[in-house]
């Protein structure tokens, strides 16, 4: 495997720790940095009266990782793409300990791991 590419799926969040993207954001920005990640640069899109309301992304020099939370549904996304070194479910720990969902879902599928071909 050469990549990890995780999806969280949280379920269960109170409305109020949604509703703020910009609040998620900063949040997911403090605790990677204190768990030692360099970002580069972090995009916000607000989509306030539409569904998804928020869409949030982080790169570092390691991983991309998108954010996008649904307040009304009580749901939030997290789509994390690494180098096999890197351990997202440890990194997102925190964070999502943060949201207290009800039910959490992850999803790791393998990257780079089949034959090299030329589509």
């Amino acid at each position: 495997m050469i990549f990890r590419h995780v999806l969280v799926d949280l379920t269960g969040v109170p409305f109020d720790r949604l509703s703020d993207g910009a609040l998620l954001m900063a949040r997911l920005w403090t605790i990677l940095s204190e768990a030692g990640v360099r970002i580069q640069q972090a995009f916000e899109h607000d989509l306030s009266g539409r569904t998804p309301t928020y869409l949030g992304i982080i790169v570092s020099n390691a991983f991309h990782l998108t954010i996008t939370s649904y307040p009304d549904a009580h749901y939030l996304a997290l789509d994390f793409v690494t180098s096999a070194q890197q351990d997202p479910e440890a990194l997102l720990k925190p964070f999502i300990a943060e949201l207290s969902p009800s039910h959490v879902e992850v999803l790791e599928l393998p990257r780079g791991v089949g034959d090299e071909r030329v589509m």
